[in-house]
């Protein structure tokens, strides 16, 4: 008779035990979403060079402008090697090697709103984030 009050007490708490753990949590407990945070690369959107001499991005006499979300810079990652550089409306800024498939600035310290193309040393494509 004592080992089956032993194995009922027994049951009784891994019952107890595993009804606190299953118990399903009340909408108030449940977490909140945090908002989605924007990302440099994240928000990275893809190109492919336009012929010319040099190659280029956007089209000829488009512009990109400096989107600012969550970058101070203007990067590439390009499926080809290439150097590359950044022009504006007044001028065009040093060249910059960059390699295949990784990420690399071209432009240090963007301004937001700020129109801009880019001219690459050969015909290649990949992602651009600013």
């Amino acid at each position: 008779m004592f080992k089956v009050r032993r194995i009922s007490a027994i049951t009784v708490v891994v019952a107890a035990t595993l009804a606190t753990v299953v118990a399903p949590v009340h909408a108030s407990e449940q977490p909140t979403k945090a908002p989605a945070v924007k990302t440099c690369y994240g928000d990275a959107k893809y190109f492919t060079t336009y012929s010319g001499t040099p190659p280029f991005y956007p089209a000829r006499g488009t512009y990109l402008r400096v989107r600012g979300i969550a970058c101070n810079d203007i990067n590439v990652k390009l499926n080809v090697a290439a150097d590359a550089r950044v022009c504006t409306r007044a001028k065009c800024y040093g060249w910059v090697s960059a390699p295949k498939g990784s990420w690399k600035v071209i432009f240090k310290n963007s301004v937001k709103n700020y129109e801009f193309y880019m001219q690459f040393s050969r015909s290649t494509s990949g992602l651009h984030a600013d």
